[in-house]
């Protein structure tokens, strides 16, 4: 019997509540941290896709994240677009088609959501599901395009604009799924 293959990777970037600025620590909720966590965690387990999962530390072997459906790895170094290039670097050289990378802090994304985006990827340069923070809770790619993680506002609400404004002034074609709330450390109020 031969392996199902697939051109269709997602990546999940997971980021601890330690891993945010030190300010936003006190404000976070742990148990809701993992709450979210688990949820996406469920949501990623039923996409129909290779599953990569890139932890902010190091890698925890006996997590929800098993290894039967992840294959884990750590994240790079530098700030988040170059870990976010390495991780879809890596995506492609492998020889994905379609990629679509997700975080931990959408409470609110589901499996219609990611299969939409892979869909979309058929005819689409990029995906971008925007958040009410000016961020993006999913980016899409169908071919590797690297200026979209450099010198980006990580954690600003300008983010999703600028990196839209990017794809365009490169005449990438675009689609963009609902808009959702993102949570941050700053969201949370204990």
């Amino acid at each position: 019997m031969s392996k199902q293959v697939t051109d269709k990777l997602l990546i999940v970037f997971l980021d601890s509540p330690l891993s945010v600025d030190a300010q936003e620590v006190s404000a976070w909720d742990q148990s809701l941290f993992e709450q979210v966590e688990e949820h996406t965690c469920e949501v990623a387990r039923s996409v129909d896709a290779r599953r990569h999962v890139y932890y902010s530390s190091e890698i925890i072997e006996d997590d929800r994240w098993s290894r039967t459906r992840f294959i884990k790895y750590k994240q790079s170094e530098g700030d988040k677009g170059e870990r976010l290039k390495e991780a879809f670097r890596n995506g492609f050289k492998k020889g994905y088609g379609r990629i679509v990378c997700i975080g931990v802090c959408c409470g609110d994304i589901h499996t219609q959501d990611i299969q939409k985006a892979f869909d979309l990827l058929n005819t689409r340069n990029a995906v971008m599901g925007p958040s009410t923070n000016g961020g993006y809770y999913l980016l899409g790619l169908s071919s590797p395009f690297e200026p979209i993680f450099d010198e980006k506002p990580w954690g600003k609400d300008t983010l999703f604009k600028k990196t839209y404004l990017e794809l365009m002034m490169y005449n990438k074609s675009i689609a963009l799924l609902e808009e959702k709330v993102m949570k941050s450390a700053k969201d949370i109020v204990v």
